[in-house]
């Protein structure tokens, strides 16, 4: 079925590699995830064919460093073959307040809730440790992190020497 309704598309410019360098460890939670993209694209396409062909059409969304709403599959392939994606619910779900923009439909919520869903089923969970360096392929690779506590020191507005702290270059 998707070889029949994959196109390629040209991407818009977005970062390649996106590195993440640990600071300091939250005192509770604070774990990063990272799952493959083409393998949560191969559990859907088994899992829920329908749904997997939902995210090959072109979504909205906000689109950062641009000029407003852009519309742009979720997963294509480059002119070349190559498979890429761009999947950031929050500029999704920003977008459906935007006027003109076309509301998502009931099968595009699944689709996207079920990436979240597999990603978290085969994905991995880590603790970016002090001085731990990771890099991603940010056309391959989705990432994320969970929930942490904060410190007194954090909700007082001063980060001093706790807390977690993560710098992020995207590149």
């Amino acid at each position: 079925w998707h070889r029949a309704t994959r196109r390629a598309v040209e991407p818009p410019p977005m970062c390649d590699v996106i590195s993440l360098l640990g600071v300091r460890t939250a005192s509770v939670g604070g774990e990063s995830r990272v799952a493959s993209a083409v393998a949560i694209h191969d559990v859907m396409v088994e899992r829920a064919p329908a749904l997997a062909e939902a995210l090959y059409q072109p979504i909205e969304r906000i689109w950062e460093g641009g000029e407003g709403v852009i519309a742009l599959p979720i997963w294509a392939y480059t002119p070349d073959g190559k498979f890429t994606t761009q999947l950031s619910p929050s500029y999704i779900e920003n977008a459906q307040y935007v006027n003109g923009v076309r509301r998502l439909e009931p099968d595009e919520i699944e689709a996207i809730d079920l990436v979240e869903e597999i990603g978290l089923e085969i994905g991995h969970e880590f603790v970016q440790q002090p001085g731990q360096l990771t890099f991603l392929n940010n056309h391959q690779v989705y990432h994320g992190r969970g929930n942490w506590s904060v410190t007194d020191e954090e909700v007082a507005g001063s980060w001093g020497g706790s807390g977690r702290l993560l710098f992020r270059r995207s590149e």
